[in-house]
């Protein structure tokens, strides 16, 4: 009797290991190919026309949408079409596109408060040369090279609503970067009108008609009657950086750069570029556009 009791429990410790050892070992699919290989640099393609784009953003793309068979019965049966740059783990890995920050390893106020800011924002001790500008839409801008030789975009507040542009867009920017998107470097600054210079070779100008032209001193006179001066006659606007690099031009949300070799994953496919989405509602982002959307 022992025996049998003996046999019995050995064939169930048997029985219970056997699984365990035929099992086939998970071997997780190779990672995506790296989109920073060294390739022939695209060339630069402007917008043509934002107001296209906006057409086709709000209404043509919908349209497509509602009117695509596959698309409605994939979303009836609860069987949407994945994103294609997800990893065996469900997870975007580092790329072009997004570098896992926060995910990965947690941010501390300090470092979310910093954001992508690797300064203290354009020299204001110094000359600010104005190389473009425009004075139509609500608020007027312009670019300028300050005396260490950086590049910045300049905003302004419209008068009586100080820091609702500004802060707003700077402290997105940190949000975004924090969450592990590409984001600019912008800053609050104060400076003193006097430092503002025309570049001798011309600014290129889009007046308040929308007329390009160049600028000239009476123009810029007129801008900053548009914004508001502190106490001490400083003014305070966002000074945004210009990356590094040369630029490419806005991408789309669909499809992909045929000239780009290192782009093969169909904009709409992405995982970072669905879940901006729920980013921009967070902080009422919504702004993204074909033409803020440069590369």
């Amino acid at each position: 009797m022992k025996t049998s009791n003996k046999a019995i429990l050995a064939l169930l410790i048997t029985l219970l290991i056997l699984p365990s050892v035929l099992a086939e070992v998970y071997t997780p699919p190779p990672p995506l190919p790296s989109d920073t290989n060294s390739i022939t640099k695209p060339e630069f393609r402007g917008q043509e026309d934002d107001f296209a784009d906006a057409i086709d953003m709000e209404f043509i793309m919908s349209l497509r949408n509602t009117l695509d068979i596959s698309r409605q019965i994939r979303w009836l049966t609860g069987n949407p079409k994945q994103a294609q740059n997800v990893n065996a783990w469900d997870e975007v890995d580092n790329s072009s596109w997004f570098t896992n920050r926060n995910h990965l390893h947690p941010m501390n106020l300090e470092d979310i408060a910093r954001g992508s800011c690797s300064g203290g924002g354009p020299e204001t001790s110094g000359e600010w040369i104005i190389k473009r500008a425009k004075a139509e839409g609500v608020t007027a801008g312009f670019h300028i090279k300050d005396s260490r030789g950086e590049r910045y975009v300049i905003k302004f507040d419209p008068i009586g609503y100080g820091g609702l542009n500004s802060g707003a867009d700077a402290l997105g920017a940190k949000f975004f970067y924090a969450a592990g998107y590409n984001a600019p470097q912008n800053h609050i600054v104060y400076f003193d009108p006097s430092i503002l210079s025309l570049d001798p070779d011309g600014v290129k100008f889009t007046d308040e008609d929308g007329e390009k032209r160049l600028m000239n001193e009476a123009d810029l006179e007129a801008l900053l009657e548009r914004v508001k001066f502190e106490e001490d006659g400083t003014i305070m606007c966002q000074a945004s950086k210009y990356f590094d690099g040369d630029l490419l031009g806005p991408f789309s949300f669909r499809g992909t750069r045929d000239d780009d070799a290192n782009d093969f994953i169909k904009h709409h496919h992405r995982r970072e570029l669905r879940g901006q989405k729920a980013f921009a509602v967070w902080i009422n982002h919504y702004d993204i556009i074909l033409v803020q959307n440069d590369e």
